[in-house]
C-alpha cells in the first residue's frame, strides 16, 4: 500500500524537527525539503493509483479506508511542511500519527495484506530486542527513538535478506521502498510502544 509508503515519510519529517539542534541530524536538516518533495510525490502518485484503479477498488475501501488515511496524511504533511522553522513542539503531532497509524493497520488487516503478519512478528521481536539496550526513551517523535528506528530498520532488513540476493542495507538503499510495509509497521510499534510507557 502507498499510504504505508506516505506514512514513512511524514514519519520522518516529524523524527527530523525532533532532532532540531543534534549534529547528527545536520545531514537531514539540510535534505528537509527533499523529503517534503518526496512525501508531496507519493501523495500524488496515490492520487493517480486510485484514478487509475478506481473501477477495480471496493467502494467500502475507498469511502472509508482509503479517504480517512488520506485526509490524515495530507493533514500531517500540512502541519510539517514547514517544520524547520516549527516554533511548537513536537509531540503535539504524536496522537495524530498514531491515529493514522492505528487506520492503516485496520486497513491491512481488513484486507489481508500480504506479509503483514510474518512481518509484524519480526517487527515486534526485533523492537523487543532492541529496546532493551535503549534508555527507555520509546516516544516516537523523540530522537533517541529515531535512532532506534533507524537500528530496527537496518535488522529488519538484514534478518529478511538473509538468504536473498537483494542488498538493501539501510531504508536509502529501497528506492523502491519495496520493504515499505516493514517501515511502516516499525513506526506503528514504535507509536504503540511510546503509549504504552
Amino acid at each position: 500500500m502507498i499510504c504505508t509508503a506516505i506514512f514513512v515519510d511524514n514519519m520522518r519529517l516529524l523524527y527530523v524537527v525532533s532532532g532540531l539542534g543534534q549534529a547528527a541530524n545536520q545531514g537531514n536538516e539540510e535534505r528537509y525539503l527533499e523529503f517534503v518533495r518526496m512525501c508531496e510525490q507519493h501523495l500524488a502518485d496515490l492520487d493517480t493509483q486510485v484514478q487509475r484503479f478506481h473501477a477495480l477498488l471496493d467502494i467500502n475501501f475507498l469511502r472509508n479506508d482509503l479517504r480517512e488515511v488520506e485526509l490524515g496524511l495530507r493533514h500531517l504533511l500540512a502541519q510539517l511542511r514547514h517544520g524547520l522553522d516549527m516554533k511548537v513542539r513536537v509531540l503535539r503531532f504524536i496522537p495524530i500519527a498514531a491515529q493514522i497509524a492505528r487506520r492503516i493497520l485496520a486497513a491491512c488487516e481488513r484486507h489481508d495484506v500480504e506479509g503483514l503478519a510474518s512481518a509484524r512478528i519480526l517487527v515486534d521481536r526485533i523492537g523487543r530486542t532492541l529496546a532493551t539496550d535503549d534508555k527507555g526513551a520509546l516516544v516516537a517523535g523523540n530522537w533517541e527513538a529515531f535512532r532506534l528506528r533507524l537500528d530496527m530498520q537496518t535488522e529488519f532488513l538484514k534478518q529478511c535478506q538473509q538468504h536473498s540476493e537483494m542488498r538493501i542495507f539501510t531504508i536509502a538503499d529501497d528506492y523502491a521502498m519495496g520493504y515499505a510495509l516493514a517501515y511502516f509497521l516499525i513506526d506503528a510499534w514504535l507509536l504503540d510502544a511510546g503509549a504504552r510507557n
